[in-house]
């Protein structure tokens, strides 16, 4: 009996508790405005102090990426030549720079019309990444090209968003099945997915965007 009463009377008080708020608002109702305009700032601020949080933390994670893995040089096309042919990447193997890597650029177009900037690299070289660094999570995004071989394209949640794409989705594209998966760790705008399928998706014949050099080893 006496919880019921104590309990009646905390609701009696909330009640008026509202009961004045409302009528004090309705009185002043510049205030009641003032009131939702300071919590709506309120909002916009915490909104905008997250936002510049998640973009410091990706620009961290990318900058640790070129600390772990720094490109010391980069090999272009000449004036006037957009393609690097692969006997320059050759070449560079054979004189002993081993650490050079061909990169393929550009953008392809999906059934649905949407275009996806994409980026192929050697994904071969990840085959000797230490089992131990898959465990990170930095460099998980290292493996994942191995779980559905070399018909994968990785996409960031962005991307997945703007292209209206599931987590795994496979699409047809020139007659092979093409697997759409989307990467956390990615960030971007640009698609990664192996050298390979790049160039067969965007009918380069071989043909490479540059070169990068990693760590600038010579065997």
């Amino acid at each position: 009996m006496i919880k019921t009463m104590e309990r009646l009377s905390a609701l009696s008080e909330i009640r008026l508790i509202l009961t004045v708020f409302i009528q004090f608002y309705k009185r002043h109702l510049w205030l009641f405005l003032l009131f939702v305009f300071g919590l709506s700032l309120g909002s916009a601020l915490l909104g905008s102090i997250r936002g510049l949080n998640q973009e410091a933390t990706d620009r961290y994670q990318q900058t640790s990426a070129l600390i772990n893995n720094p490109i010391s040089h980069f090999v272009r096309p000449s004036v006037g030549r957009e393609m690097l042919t692969a006997d320059v990447w050759t070449a560079l193997r054979n004189a002993g720079v081993v650490s050079a890597e061909p990169v393929l650029e550009g953008v392809l177009t999906l059934p649905n019309g949407n275009r996806l900037r994409i980026k192929g690299v050697n994904t071969l070289q990840w085959l000797s990444v230490p089992k131990a660094q898959s465990q990170g999570g930095k460099s998980g995004n290292q493996i994942a090209p191995l779980r559905f071989g070399f018909n994968t394209i990785y996409v960031s949640d962005t991307m997945a968003r703007q292209l209206s794409l599931s987590r795994h989705e496979v699409i047809k594209l020139l007659n092979t099945d093409v697997h759409f998966v989307v990467l956390s760790e990615l960030t971007g705008d640009t698609a990664l997915a192996d050298i390979a399928l790049v160039d067969h998706l965007l009918n380069s014949a071989g043909r490479i965007s540059y070169i990068e050099n990693l760590k600038c080893s010579i065997r």
